[in-house]
């Protein structure tokens, strides 16, 4: 366990790194980027909120309830359970603007760390 964490930090880390992010869009406090790579399309987004760090974890990592609360979630669904801690999520976002409706499949991984810090 510990070493597929530290596996996805560092994969996760290497992503960030690398160059082309292109900001994408920004708004007020929240800035995205997209890094497109083959067919492969990753974005980051960046915001500033005022609320305690374990409750924008809880609010963020609670995907099937964040249609409630996130205009970009129109639908999501739980494809597969990988194990209890992580699951694979097909999601919607509603059309924006001049785009077509959005879909996505995410891996969701919410391992608490392997020590306190």
């Amino acid at each position: 366990q510990a070493y597929l964490s530290y596996s996805n930090v560092a994969a996760l880390t290497h992503l960030a790194a690398k160059p082309g992010w292109e900001v994408t869009r920004t708004l007020e406090d929240i800035t995205i980027w997209t890094h497109e790579e083959g067919d492969v399309l990753s974005f980051k987004v960046e915001m500033q909120v005022k609320i305690p760090s374990h409750q924008a974890f809880s609010l963020l990592s609670d995907f099937t309830s964040r249609q409630q609360w996130d205009k970009h979630f129109l639908t999501c669904e739980v494809l597969q359970a990988v194990s209890e801690e992580e699951k694979i999520y097909y999601v919607t976002s509603p059309p924006t603007t001049g785009h077509k409706p959005r879909d996505f499949v995410i891996l969701v991984s919410q391992r608490q760390p392997c020590k306190p810090r």
